[in-house]
């Protein structure tokens, strides 16, 4: 079964067509990769399915839910994550707080009970810091959770990106150039 399809799917920027009458389908619990040269049309792709930018024409279903023109935080609620070609880290917060803002989701507190710091809300963000710190070990910045990711090197900064994305417990996940600027070491 298709996780993700699209229809005739076409993204234009004025007179340039970036996509066009584009029908795919990616299975779920497949590896699937977008190969073309620079300008060919991936990360618009991405950012098409992911609502970043609105559809031309077509369809783009998610589970067979029709999820064209839909508003990016509700495809990003539905299950779909990604990372993007150029990092984008909230520099003003520590590297374990990145994650935790995509563990959002996951708070089910409201307003009053952050504020007077309820057991539940505090059984909840326990949890939640236990989840970011499992998925900074697998990226290996366990060590560096209370670190400020300005200055961390690029390839550190990825790794972060890549760790945020998985904070969502996605179904479908896109990695935007996940290795551009990496090195081996």
């Amino acid at each position: 079964m298709d996780i993700l399809r699209t229809e005739n799917m076409t993204k234009r920027f004025g007179g340039v067509v970036a996509n066009n009458d584009l029908s795919i389908g990616i299975a779920e619990g497949q590896i699937t990769a977008l190969i073309g040269p620079n300008g060919s049309g991936k990360t618009t792709f991405i950012n098409v399915v992911t609502g970043v930018h609105p559809i031309t024409s077509g369809k783009v279903y998610f589970k067979d839910q029709d999820i064209s023109g839909m508003d990016i935080n509700k495809i990003s609620r539905l299950g779909i994550a990604r990372t993007f070609q150029k990092i984008r880290l909230f520099e003003n917060l520590s590297v374990i707080e990145n994650v935790l803002v995509a563990r959002k989701p996951f708070y089910k507190s409201g307003p009053l009970s952050v504020v007077l710091g309820t057991p539940k809300f505090r059984r909840e963000e326990k949890e939640n810091k236990e989840k970011a710190m499992e998925l900074l070990k697998l990226v290996g910045l366990e060590d560096r959770a209370y670190d400020s990711p300005t200055g961390m090197a690029y390839g550190l900064r990825r790794c972060l990106e890549i760790a945020r994305a998985l904070a969502l417990e996605p179904q479908l996940m896109f990695l935007d150039e996940p290795a551009a600027g990496m090195t081996r070491d």
